[in-house]
Order: structure tokens, then C-alpha cells, then sequence
């Protein structure tokens, strides 16, 4: 430090001020951190449905693994990103609501691939049957993605973003 050109006599004075700024930013970031646990662990409680050997049974999210089966119903929140195998609907289609990801409030049209539409017959044949499901690293892209679903017969099903 230049005494000739210091207001301070020589000493620093910056360290005060630097420190009280760090101290506080450290705490909202504190604090934000302890939210965003105690809201991940809520979101973790939530509740759905996973396919046993013993039927759809109910299972939190926390519990849910790459390749279970789950069963969701209309207003539900998905617990993760979901291939569709099979709707209520008879062609196959869904309308999923997507604010949580993307902020839009608009209904997104989904629908199960043909091959799946008659593949399982009903909730025994999708835990009986295999499906072998290939797909591309998790990315921030919402709007595409590149899959692929080998039936237990041999069939390739190619997979796009309106199937999930």
C-alpha cells in the first residue's frame, strides 16, 4: 500500500466490508441449500405406484429404479422420465402437463408407440413381458430425444420425445 495516496493512513480497510459480504452470501446460500433439501426429501415421500410381482403396489419415489413399472393416474405428478407402454386410452394417447419442467402450462400430446398398443394385454402380461429399452445420455435438451425399444419377439421400436 502507497501511504502517500492512502485515505486509511497505510492500513486495510477493504477486509471489513469483503468479509460481511461473503458472510451473508454464504448464509442465503446456507439457507437456500436447506430448502432445497428439506423440498427434495418431500418430493422423494411422494407416493406412486410400482408394478410386483404381486400387482401395482404403492411405493415412493425414493424407491423407484431405472427400468420399474409404474402406474400413474389422471392429476398425478410423474416421479421421473416415463416411456409410455400403455393409457386408459384406447389409441394410446396422454396429455401431460410439463410446468414443472419447462414453465408451460399447456397440455403436451404423448402417446404410447403402436407396437406397445396391443403388445401388453393387461397389467400380468407387462410384468411377464421383457422390453429392452436403448436411449441417449440424460441432456438438457427437453424438446428431442433419440431411443430405441426391442420387444422380447426380436422387434426394434424406434422412440421419440412424444413417447415419453
Amino acid at each position: 500500500m502507497v501511504k502517500s495516496i492512502s485515505t486509511s493512513g497505510g492500513h486495510p480497510v477493504i477486509y471489513a466490508p469483503l468479509s460481511v459480504i461473503i458472510l451473508v452470501s454464504a448464509l442465503k446460500d446456507l439457507l437456500e441449500d436447506l430448502k432445497r433439501g428439506k423440498d427434495d426429501k418431500k418430493e422423494n415421500n411422494s407416493k406412486t405406484h410400482k408394478l410386483t410381482a404381486q400387482g401395482f403396489k404403492p411405493c415412493k419415489w425414493r424407491d423407484l429404479r431405472v427400468g420399474d413399472v409404474i402406474k400413474i393416474y389422471d392429476g398425478e405428478f410423474i416421479p421421473a422420465d416415463t416411456l409410455l407402454l400403455k393409457t386408459s386410452e384406447e389409441n394410446g394417447s396422454a396429455y401431460v402437463e410439463t410446468k414443472n419442467l419447462d414453465g408451460e402450462t399447456n397440455l403436451k400430446f404423448r402417446c404410447v408407440d403402436k407396437a406397445f398398443l396391443h403388445f401388453f394385454e393387461d397389467e400380468v402380461d407387462v410384468w411377464n413381458k421383457r422390453v429392452e429399452v436403448n436411449f441417449e445420455r440424460p441432456n438438457p435438451h427437453l424438446y428431442s430425444f433419440s431411443g430405441s425399444a426391442k420387444l422380447q419377439n426380436g422387434k426394434e421400436i424406434p422412440l421419440t420425445n412424444n413417447n415419453f
